[in-house]
């Protein structure tokens, strides 16, 4: 492993745990633009983003919410937390009564 991958993995690793200290303080605008720089760094984690789907649901962002389940549907849709995600973009849509079935 080179110096620099290194140097991008703690940095990586920095930005997850104050990703999860500002949500769970809550401090959702903090707690968004994190995981937004998370995903600047790695646009396909899956790791977490059940979590950022509950920020942005909490928050009303629909429209990110949507655009981020559509393309993390495209990467796996059988992991559990895109399931989750998807799970949160189905109750503004559906008004939430028809997610389950």
């Amino acid at each position: 492993m080179s110096c620099t991958t290194s140097t991008v993995i703690l940095k990586h690793s920095s930005v997850c745990k104050e990703f999860n200290t500002f949500f769970h303080r809550p401090e959702f605008g903090q707690a968004e633009a994190q995981f937004d720089k998370i995903l600047a760094i790695d646009p396909e984690r899956i790791d977490d983003i059940d979590i950022y789907s509950n920020i942005l649901y909490v928050t009303d962002n629909q429209l990110k919410l949507s655009k981020i389940a559509h393309e993390f549907l495209a990467l796996d849709k059988d992991r559990p937390e895109v399931c989750c995600l998807i799970g949160k973009k189905s109750k503004f849509t559906n008004g939430g009564d028809r997610v389950s079935r």
